[in-house]
């Protein structure tokens, strides 16, 4: 059994795919990646952001132990 998950979504029906995580699966959304600028979340740790030709945020994170 898990006690927590990330799912990244890319899709052309977000509301159905937030209807599958949050209604059938239970999940909550806790983060929305603005369709435009940089996301509230990050820190200025560094990571790279860019954006696929349509648009969706594509961030580099690595875990440093």
């Amino acid at each position: 059994m898990f006690d927590s998950a990330l799912v990244n979504l890319h899709t052309a029906d977000i509301e159905a795919g937030i209807r599958f995580y949050r209604d059938l699966l239970g999940s909550t959304e806790t983060f929305r990646a603005p369709t435009e600028g940089v996301p509230e979340h990050d820190s200025g740790n560094g990571n790279p952001l860019l954006r696929d030709p349509d648009g969706n945020l594509v961030e580099i994170v690595s875990k440093i132990s």
